[in-house]
């Protein structure tokens, strides 16, 4: 073992930012042990790659025995707790590493380093002790309570949290610990996740490594959702003195990234947002100025115009302000005033009029192959993986919108605001049905935030219909797993819409840790014979059936815990599993209903992405949530799994993906 090398240093004394989100600062993010939630999402890492961070243990509280940085989900293929405290000390219990007389009071720098072949643990920029043991890594989060207990988690100051897809070696780890990352780092395109929390906190932290649909920024919740007791995780001033802050000289560029919007634009919708080009910049200086920026065509729909305008600092902004308006054909698009970019992260964004009489499915994409600041010209990083946003038929007489969404825990693992961008996402898609799961208390301000109908069968309960429309409620026995009403359409069409939840496979369950491999699918679906599969031949018999002579059409749609044989065809898609013969969409079919998403997208390679868990990156190809169909009187137009948020770069309030079916009314009353 080297002999190791700490810096020892004074006792901290945090005080909270006043507006730590109004501020750009040397910032830490202080977590309590107990409720705090900043989930990450990463997938499965293998090696090369590190994971550093400093921390500073809360002065006042003695060590637990257990105190993890980066908790996972648990699986067999990867380490879940790579860095822990264990009484103070700094350990990696998988590997056998652990760096003794470790643990010592203020601020520390901890690094884990695998090269494929070997782990190094390193304290305060010291290799500690090394491992000819190599594994991969699950970083889901940082005091992420899913794969370990609340109480396991560290409590005290992080700052400096920095994912690599490079091993870095000591040399550059002892260069870079004690200042924040800049390109120049040697490694700066293999840094794979960067907080500093210096841009505040709030619900989200951006990454601005972060590109496509999953850009892996920190989402700021809470453990228990309900608790009316303490807080979620937020920003304190770091007083560690050994990090030196970004210098107050010129503001320089950190990096620049395109993101997509994956949301289908409607015929006649005004200002559809197509992209934003994020800018981060370091120094608090004088300001870069963006003057242009050079747009490309990439879809098979071209508008006639596009707007763009500075959005500010934060993906949700409300009242983003027009910098210039140009025609499609311009080249290189100038800003008559330019725009002072702020310190830290800069949203430009693009819009564009999308016509009532845009031609249904074309795609609109676009990019930005350039961006001009001061005499100097950039390009952005891009994602090819961005779904393409389609034009889909405006809301009118003749279509109607269903949407389908479990909102996880009452939508509030992102605090008070949880609920409202659940209410803001519904309205955004213009869905005048909804079927949602896990309401538990949201439900009922939702609907009335949206001017919506709402059948549940209490005001915490499970499920929740939400309606424009009148609906006669049908009474059933099993209201945790089915709420059926019959909805009356303007037109006077009658539909029998249940929202569902069926109960999910746990003795085997498939969609926690389908990357385990050497599981028998017979074991998955024998337990959705057992489970699933009774609760929707119950719905069918008892909530369903019976009232087929006064209705003109079936909606089944809902979170079915089970995933789909129509899906699980190719093996590559699936950890190497497949096919398999789900039994729950076998009965569906076999009843002669339609999987909406598989009429609109029946080729999986083409379309294989899933419904859970959208917020964990090894977690992206379970579909189950569905919306079936049965009946003479609609026709599918159109269904769209939807993981991001209406505005771009925006954090993900559930680990549900929605599922957004447009049908078209084809029979006339």
């Amino acid at each position: 073992m080297n002999r190791i090398f700490t810096f020892v240093l004074a006792l901290c004394t945090l005080v909270k930012a006043p507006d730590a989100s109004a501020q750009l600062c040397n910032s830490a993010v202080r977590v309590d042990g107990i409720n705090n939630d900043l989930a990450i999402g990463c997938p499965v890492i293998e090696a090369p790659y590190t994971l550093e961070l400093w921390y500073c243990h809360d002065p006042d509280l003695p060590f637990k025995e257990s105190e993890v940085f980066f908790p996972g989900l648990k699986l067999a293929s990867a380490d879940y707790l790579p860095l822990v405290l264990k009484n103070g000390v700094l350990s990696s219990p998988a590997r056998g590493l652990e760096v003794p007389g470790s643990d010592l009071p203020g601020w520390h720098h901890a690094a884990l380093v695998c090269d494929g072949t070997g782990t190094r643990l390193y304290f305060d920029g010291v290799a500690a002790e090394e491992t000819g043991r190599a594994m991969a890594v699950l970083p889901t989060g940082i005091n992420y309570a899913d794969g370990v207990n609340a109480d396991e988690l560290f409590r005290g100051d992080l700052d400096e949290v920095r994912i690599w897809k490079a091993a870095l070696d000591g040399r550059t780890i002892r260069k870079w610990m004690f200042r924040d990352i800049e390109p120049s780092h040697p490694e700066f395109d293999r840094l794979f996740a960067y907080y500093n929390f210096d841009d505040g906190l709030e619900e989200m932290c951006v990454n601005p490594m972060g590109t496509g649909h999953q850009a892996y920024h920190i989402r700021n919740g809470k453990i228990d959702a309900y608790a009316e007791n303490g807080q979620a995780a937020y920003v304190v001033r770091n007083n560690n003195p050994l990090v030196r802050p970004y210098p107050e000289s010129r503001q320089k560029l950190f990096n620049a990234v395109v993101v997509e919007s994956e949301w289908d634009a409607r015929q006649g919708s005004h200002d559809e947002q197509i992209l934003k080009l994020r800018i981060r910049t370091r120094g608090n200086g004088k300001p870069l100025m963006l003057k242009s920026m050079k747009i490309e065509q990439k879809g098979s729909y071209v508008p006639d115009s596009i707007r763009i305008w500075d959005a500010g600092c934060r993906p949700d902004c409300k009242i983003p302000r027009l910098l210039a308006v140009a025609s499609t054909s311009s080249g290189r698009i100038r800003l008559p005033e330019g725009l002072s970019l702020r310190p830290g992260i800069n949203y430009i964004l693009v819009t564009a009029d999308i016509p009532s009489d845009a031609p249904l499915g074309y795609s609109v994409r676009m990019g930005v192959k350039s961006f001009r600041l001061g005499l100097f010209s950039h390009k952005p990083i891009t994602t090819e993986e961005t779904l393409s946003k389609r034009i889909i038929p405006a809301n009118g007489d003749k279509m109607l919108g269903v949407l389908q969404w479990n909102i996880w825990h009452a939508g509030r693992h992102l605090g008070e605001t949880g609920p409202d961008r659940v209410a803001e996402l519904i309205k955004a898609c213009g869905a005048e049905i909804v079927t949602m799961q896990e309401g538990y208390g949201s439900q009922e301000y939702i609907a009335n935030r949206l001017g919506m109908n709402c059948q549940t069968c209490a005001s915490n309960a499970n499920l929740a219909l939400l309606s424009l429309y009148p609906v006669e409620k049908i009474e059933t026995s099993r209201t945790f797993n089915s709420n059926p009403g019959i909805v009356t359409l303007p037109d006077g069409h009658k539909v029998l819409v249940n929202d569902l939840w069926l109960m999910y496979a746990w003795k085997h369950c498939y969609t926690e840790n389908p990357i385990d491999q050497g599981q028998n699918v017979e074991d998955w679906i024998a337990e959705d014979k057992e489970l699933g599969e009774k609760d929707l031949r119950h719905i069918l018999e008892n909530d369903t059936k019976p009232y087929i002579g006064n209705i003109d059409d079936i909606i089944l749609s809902g979170d079915f815990n089970s995933c789909s044989h129509l899906d699980w065809t190719d093996p590559s898609l699936h950890y190497g599993y497949g096919p398999v013969g789900f039994p729950i969409s076998r009965l569906a079919l076999a009843e002669g209903f339609i999987d909406c998403f598989r009429e609109a997208n029946p080729d999986e390679r083409l379309r294989p992405e899933g419904t859970w868990a959208v917020i964990y990156g090894h977690l992206q190809n379970c579909r189950i949530d569905f919306t079936y169909h049965k009946g003479s009187s609609l026709r599918t137009v159109s269904s769209k799994i939807i993981r991001t948020a209406p505005q771009i770069d925006d954090v993900w309030p559930s680990d549900h993906a929605a599922v957004f079916t447009i049908f078209e009314k084809i029979r006339q009353k």
